[in-house]
C-alpha cells in the first residue's frame, strides 16, 4: 500500500508535468521550449513523458523538420487554429462547454461561464490561490485548472516539509477532489477533439498525455487517501482554520 511519504516524494514531478501540461494549453511553445523537448528525446525520456505512442510520433515529426524555428511556426498555427480562432477547427477548451447538455451528433453544446466556471472559483477561492492577473482565460479553462492542480502539488509539499500532516492530507485531498469533479469528467472529450482537429502530432500528444496522467495521478491519490465523493464544490473548512 502506498503511504503520504511515497507521494511527497512523488509530487515534486507532478507539479512540475501539471505546469507543462498547464502552460501547453495557454501559449505556443517557444523555440526555447522546444529545444528542451529535443534534450528530453535525446535521454530518451519524450516518449515516457507523453507516452509511448504519443511520444514516437512527435519525435518522428519533429525530425522530419531541420530547424527548430519551422517547427515552432507550424505548432503555433495549429495552437492558433485550435483554441484562439473560432472556426471549422476550433475546441473550446472550457470545462462547461463539455459537462453541460450535448447536440444529437454527440459534440459538445454546452456555454461558456456554465455551472462548472462558477464552481470552480469556490475551489480556488478555498485554497486562497492568487490567480495570474495577465491571464484572461475563464475560471475553467483546461489550463487554469491544471494550473491550479500544479499549484495545490506546491503546497502539498510546503506543509510536508512543515511537517504539518493534517495540511498535508488536506492538500492530497483537495487534489483528489478537483480530479474527480474538475479534469477527469471532461478532459477525454477534450483530448478527442484536439485528436480530431489537430493538423500536427503535437497536441494530440499534449492532449492524449494530459488524460492518462490525469487517470494516473487519481488513481495515485485514491490508493493512498481512498474514492472521492466528486462533490463539484468543495466541502472543506478554510485550511488555516483548525477545523479545516
Amino acid at each position: 500500500m502506498l503511504h503520504a511519504d511515497a507521494l511527497a516524494e512523488m509530487t515534486p514531478a507532478r507539479a512540475r508535468l501539471y505546469e507543462f501540461l498547464s502552460a501547453a494549453y495557454r501559449y505556443a511553445p517557444t523555440d526555447d521550449d522546444l529545444a528542451r523537448l529535443e534534450q528530453w528525446d535525446q535521454e530518451d525520456a519524450l516518449p515516457a513523458l507523453f507516452g509511448l505512442d504519443a511520444g514516437v510520433a512527435f519525435r518522428d515529426w519533429m525530425r522530419s523538420f531541420s530547424t527548430i524555428p519551422a517547427v515552432t511556426a507550424e505548432i503555433k498555427k495549429d495552437f492558433m487554429a485550435l483554441f484562439k480562432v473560432p472556426g471549422n477547427r476550433y475546441v473550446a477548451p472550457y470545462e462547461s462547454v463539455y459537462c453541460e447538455n450535448r447536440k444529437d451528433d454527440g459534440k459538445p453544446a454546452g456555454l461558456l461561464m456554465g455551472p462548472p466556471s462558477v464552481d470552480v472559483k469556490k475551489w480556488y477561492a478555498l485554497a486562497a490561490v492568487e490567480m495570474d492577473k495577465t491571464c484572461r482565460e475563464l475560471p475553467d479553462h483546461i489550463a487554469i485548472e491544471l494550473g491550479f492542480m500544479a499549484w495545490l502539488c506546491e503546497k502539498q509539499q510546503q506543509f510536508w516539509k512543515a511537517h504539518d500532516e493534517r495540511l498535508h492530507r488536506r492538500a492530497c485531498e483537495m487534489q483528489r477532489d478537483f480530479l474527480a469533479a474538475h479534469i477527469l469528467p471532461w478532459v477525454g472529450s477534450l483530448t478527442r477533439r484536439i485528436v480530431e482537429n489537430a493538423s500536427l502530432p503535437y497536441y494530440p500528444a499534449v492532449a492524449e498525455l494530459t488524460a492518462a496522467f490525469a487517470e494516473a495521478d487519481m488513481t495515485l491519490l485514491v490508493a493512498i487517501l481512498g474514492p472521492s465523493e466528486k462533490h463539484a464544490t468543495p466541502r472543506y473548512a478554510p485550511w488555516h482554520t483548525p477545523s479545516a
